[in-house]
């Protein structure tokens, strides 16, 4: 109900309280900078909104009127000399966003939503991304909340242009999909609150504020408390994660050493015990007897091989041997922070893990595959591309699910279980059994230990 009238009838109000409160402090303003910058007064830039739609964003103008030409980058610092001493005031406290209500009321934004993006960057939106147009764009959110002080972060980096677009942009997106699943009154409520509570100029009141009361927990309360105040601290920069090790040279090691490079992590070498080739997409293959015999204990790895039981082995020989699992995922998944990932994860490309899914050690999350809330999925999992789990689904260790099949809410599968391409499970599975068809049925049991899996809908091991 909230979603498909209530949101809207929440902005009308708001913004026409907002309206009629700041009537004379947007007069001000405006006269301020007529005075100090000449006209226009209201800078109008173009947006994508809902549904891809365009429209015009208003704001009162914080730059040189020279610094509207095409060529000007959409990127702003603290320092930007195109910014006015009075903009830089404006902007500091986010007066400068007060014609927004406008936007609000006309319909073309919400009050608490993800920011609207230029167009370039809307067109990087991809698969299970552009849900985040299925919204009106906010003049606050989850990505307002936690980059509050990002003109002072971009400015602290030698690149802001690729900090923007390799770390801030990947994490907003990831944060606006969170808030489209999760929209509600009491969600927009606390982020218009703690929105406010970044700006409010009584240093004593921000402190007492920041302390969270006893069990506070969810996205926002964890925002809040992860985020500085001053900006001191920030993000990992991807091309900084350790160097790390791949255990496995054949198709889905393609699939994650892709993964891992865009992620940021610097491969250094390939394992593999029967190695074909010199080297995989530039990176080098070495025989695993001999590559480990050069290296020392504590060296980050990941196990790329789409078997279960072989990935299984590699992983409780890498870590007998003193080797640290690294957890990988990729830049365009989707996970909450609400979720768990246990150590050597592999996450492909749009995979999407809802809140208080935990996925197990060594397990595979391909792509475009998605874990409803609640899900537990067992160590040494294998969940092919397009899997798509419902609430609260459990799957036990090494089991295999195949390309595009579907489980229904609340069912159990057993481990060491295979489930066929396409199937869609409506009942409890057993362990050691093989399930095929729609509905799914059991055409197999007691799988011999050892087994490998079959390949249905799996090509090169992915």
């Amino acid at each position: 109900m909230y979603r498909q009238w209530g949101k809207r009838l929440f902005d009308v109000v708001l913004a026409v309280i907002g309206l009629v409160l700041c009537l004379v402090p947007g007069g001000v303003i405006a006269l301020l900078v007529w005075a100090r910058t000449g006209r226009p007064v209201v800078f109008a830039q173009n947006r994508v909104g809902r549904y891809g739609q365009p429209f015009k964003v208003y704001k009162f103008r914080t730059m040189r009127v020279e610094a509207d030409g095409p060529d000007q980058s959409t990127i702003t610092t603290r320092d930007d000399p195109r910014i006015t001493p009075l903009g830089r005031k404006l902007r500091r406290w986010k007066l400068d966003e007060l014609p927004q209500l406008w936007n609000v009321l006309r319909g073309d934004m919400s009050f608490v939503g993800p920011r609207p993006d230029v167009a370039s960057y809307a067109e990087r939106l991809t698969g299970v991304e552009r849900r985040i147009l299925d919204i009106r764009p906010g003049v606050t959110g989850l990505g307002t909340l936690k980059y509050h002080n990002e003109e002072e972060l971009l400015a602290s980096v030698p690149d802001p242009q690729r900090y923007n677009d390799e770390v801030i942009f990947p994490d907003k997106v990831r944060l606006n999909l969170l808030y489209v699943e999760h929209m509600s009154l009491f969600w927009d409520c606390r982020i218009i609150a703690a929105t406010v509570y970044w700006k409010l100029p009584f240093h004593w009141l921000r402190a007492l504020l920041r302390e969270a009361p006893p069990g506070a927990r969810g996205p926002v309360a964890e925002l809040l408390a992860d985020t500085p105040l001053k900006g001191t601290a920030e993000p990992a920069v991807p091309h900084q994660r350790e160097a790390i090790l791949l255990i496995g040279a054949g198709g889905h090691a393609r699939v994650v050493l892709d993964a891992a490079q865009q992620a940021g992590f610097p491969v250094c070498c390939i394992l593999d015990d029967y190695p074909q080739d010199a080297d995989l997409l530039g990176v080098p293959v070495r025989a695993r007897a001999e590559g480990l015999a050069t290296l020392a204990p504590g060296q980050a790895f990941l196990v790329a091989v789409g078997d279960n039981r072989d990935r299984e082995r590699l992983f409780v020989e890498m870590m007998s041997l003193g080797f640290k699992p690294v957890t990988v995922v990729h830049p365009k998944a989707c996970v909450s922070p609400l979720a768990r990932l246990e150590r050597g994860v592999f996450l492909a490309a749009m995979a999407v893990v809802n809140p208080d899914a935990v996925i197990g050690d060594n397990s595979i999350v391909n792509t475009a595959a998605s874990v409803d809330h609640g899900c537990q999925v067992g160590a040494h999992v294998h969940l092919c591309p397009g899997v798509r789990l419902s609430g609260r689904v459990s799957v036990g260790e090494r089991s295999f699910l195949g390309t595009g099949c579907s489980v229904l809410p609340n069912l159990r599968i057993g481990k060491d279980v295979v489930v066929g391409a396409g199937a869609v499970v409506t009942w409890d599975l057993p362990d050691h059994c093989v399930a095929v068809g729609v509905p799914a049925r059991v055409v197999k049991l007691n799988q011999k230990p050892g087994q490998r899996e079959p390949s249905w809908g799996v090509a090169d091991g992915k």
